[in-house]
């Protein structure tokens, strides 16, 4: 599911956890979010964290200036249906952030407004498996004049997000 509430199960060895992060400073939002392997995940979870990954980084290198917002999302989506995963790609690739948590307008399949300079998106494209756990990281950036800048430094590797 993309979005769950926290519960009292106890975190165990073999969970799946996507862990978010949302900070405000001056009344404006920024946001990150990382999966994390709590044990050594299985060879399936490790090749769909790695595509997960590059339907992230797809989503990023697309989003610049002039560029429709439905562009970005196909970057990322295309990464996960070449992989046979579309069906689990049940979410936008990415959302407007500001003053508020979610907001327009989103990086997604409909959207044909233009990506313009000064805006901000977290790019967050996912897949959630059942039986198997979701994948997503979440990053902030700034759309500049040339690309964007990540204001969400994290590591984002495998190594990194298993504990």
């Amino acid at each position: 599911m993309p979005h769950v509430f926290s519960n009292t199960r106890p975190i165990q060895t073999g969970d799946v956890i996507i862990h978010s992060r949302q900070v405000a400073l001056n009344g404006y939002r920024g946001e990150s979010e990382r999966t994390c392997f709590l044990g050594s995940p299985s060879q399936q979870q490790v090749e769909m964290f790695h595509i997960m990954l590059e339907a992230q980084l797809a989503g990023l290198e697309a989003l610049r200036p002039g560029v429709p917002m439905k562009e970005v999302d196909k970057a990322s989506r295309t990464v996960f249906q070449r992989a046979g995963l579309g069906k689990y790609f049940i979410h936008r690739t990415g959302h407007g952030l500001g003053i508020s948590v979610h907001e327009p307008p989103f990086l997604r399949f409909d959207e044909d407004m233009l990506v313009k300079e000064g805006m901000v998106f977290t790019v967050e494209p996912a897949i959630f498996i059942p039986g198997l756990g979701g994948f997503r990281h979440s990053d902030t950036a700034i759309v500049t004049a040339h690309g964007n800048r990540i204001t969400t430094e994290h590591p984002n590797d495998l190594a990194s997000m298993t504990f």
